[in-house]
C-alpha cells in the first residue's frame, strides 16, 4: 500500500531488504545450487561440502567461483589453482624473495624465515639477524653454511685456512726466525689439524738449519720439522703433520712456521719464493 504523502511501497522495501539480507555475507547454498547470476565479489558457503568461494565476476558464472577454503583442498594465498593444503603465490607486484617470516612484536630481526626458493634461516631474533641456514645449493644437494648436529654427531665439513703473509730473513744470526703465523679461531667443536708448510732456506757452511712447525711461538712445542740447509745451496723444505698426535683440540690455536738451527752459529736466510703455510681443520 502506498501513501500519497511519502510515495513509497512498504512491500517493495521489504522485498528489497530480503534481497539485501540474502546478498550480505556468505550465502548458504549447495554445490548444485550456486547462484546463476552472482555479482563480482559474491561470497557463498556450500552446506554440503563445507567449501567457501567468491565470484570473480567472470562469465560464465559457473566458472567464476574462486575457492577461499575448500574442505578437501587448499587454503590459498595470492592466487588460485593450488593442490597443496596451503599454497602461497608470488605476484609481479611483490618485491623481494621472502615467503614467510616469524618475528616477535617490537623486535628488529626475524627469528625464522623462508624464502620463495626454499631457503630456511633461523636466528635469535631481537637485534641479531639470522645466523643459521639450510638450503638447496645444487641439484640433489642440501647445504648449510653453518654447523649441523644430528643426534649427538656433529656433521661439519673441514675448513681450510691459509696465510699469505711471510717474513723473510737475510743473513740473520738469530737462534730462530719466524717465517709465518697461522691462527685458527675457535670453531665451536673438537678438532684435529692437518698442517702443511714450505719455505726456501739457506745457511752458511758449518751451520745447518731446518723448517719447523711449532705451537704458539718460535720457542713453542715442536709439532714437526724437516731439514735442512748447510752451505751455499738453497733448499725448499716442506714439513707436514697432523696435530695433536692423539686426542683433539678445542678452542682457538696458533701455529708458527719457523727456520731454526740444528747446529752452528752462522748466518741463515729465508725467502718467500716457495713459501706455504696452511691448515685443514677437521672435526674430531
Amino acid at each position: 500500500m502506498e501513501t500519497a504523502e511519502e510515495n513509497y511501497s512498504v512491500e517493495t522495501v521489504n522485498n528489497n531488504s530480503i534481497k539485501v539480507d540474502t546478498a550480505v555475507g556468505f550465502e548458504a547454498v549447495t554445490s548444485s545450487t550456486r547462484p546463476s547470476a552472482p555479482y563480482n565479489g559474491k561470497p557463498i558457503r556450500e552446506t554440503d561440502t563445507g567449501s567457501v568461494y567468491f565470484s570473480n565476476g567472470s562469465s560464465p558464472a559457473s566458472g567464476s567461483w574462486v575457492p577461499i577454503v575448500v574442505a578437501s583442498g587448499p587454503v590459498l594465498v595470492g592466487n588460485v589453482g593450488a593442490s597443496a593444503p596451503l599454497r602461497i603465490h608470488t605476484t609481479s607486484t611483490l618485491s623481494g624473495n621472502r615467503l614467510l617470516e616469524g618475528r616477535r612484536s617490537g623486535e628488529t630481526h626475524v627469528g625464522f624465515l623462508v624464502d620463495f626458493d626454499g631457503r630456511w634461516q633461523w636466528g635469535p631474533g631481537g637485534s641479531t639477524p639470522p645466523d643459521t641456514n639450510l638450503y638447496r645449493s645444487a641439484a640433489g644437494v642440501l647445504r648449510t653454511d653453518n654447523n649441523l648436529v644430528v643426534g649427538t654427531t656433529r656433521v661439519t665439513a673441514p675448513q681450510r685456512l691459509r696465510t699469505t703473509s711471510f717474513t723473510t730473513a737475510s743473513g740473520t744470526t738469530a737462534t730462530a726466525h719466524t717465517i709465518a703465523t697461522l691462527s685458527i679461531p675457535d670453531p665451536g667443536y673438537s678438532y684435529v689439524v692437518q698442517l702443511s708448510g714450505a719455505a726456501e732456506i739457506q745457511s752458511v757452511a758449518g751451520t745447518q738449519t731446518q723448517v719447523s712447525i711449532r705451537l704458539t711461538s718460535s720457542a713453542g712445542s715442536l709439532v714437526c720439522a724437516a731439514g735442512g740447509s748447510d752451505g751455499a745451496y738453497r733448499h725448499c723444505v716442506t714439513p707436514t703433520a697432523v696435530w695433536p698426535k692423539s686426542g683433539s683440540l678445542t678452542g682457538a690455536s696458533t701455529f708458527v712456521l719457523v727456520q731454526d738451527r740444528m747446529y752452528g752459529t752462522g748466518a741463515m736466510t729465508t725467502t718467500a719464493v716457495l713459501a706455504l703455510f696452511e691448515a685443514l681443520v677437521i672435526p674430531a
